[in-house]
């Protein structure tokens, strides 16, 4: 089985701050569609991807207050 690594200048997901509360939204377009496309696919099954992890940004600056916060 292999893992996956992506390094990228942005994640799958959209990191948004509203209230004080934080919101997890996909991503739209470009090479987060296709890569999750593909994760998804049985391609990717078939070549033994088992696990993946990724690298980047997700969109927003977080306060400092919650940098620290487990999600």
């Amino acid at each position: 089985m292999m893992r996956l690594v992506i390094i990228s200048n942005r994640l799958p997901v959209t990191v948004v701050e509203e209230k004080g509360a934080i919101r997890f939204m996909d991503s739209v377009g470009g090479l987060s569609t296709g890569i999750r496309s593909f994760i998804a696919s049985d391609k990717a099954r078939a070549e033994m991807i088992q696990d993946c992890l990724w690298v980047g940004w997700p969109g927003v600056d977080i306060k400092r207050r919650n940098q620290d916060r487990r999600w």
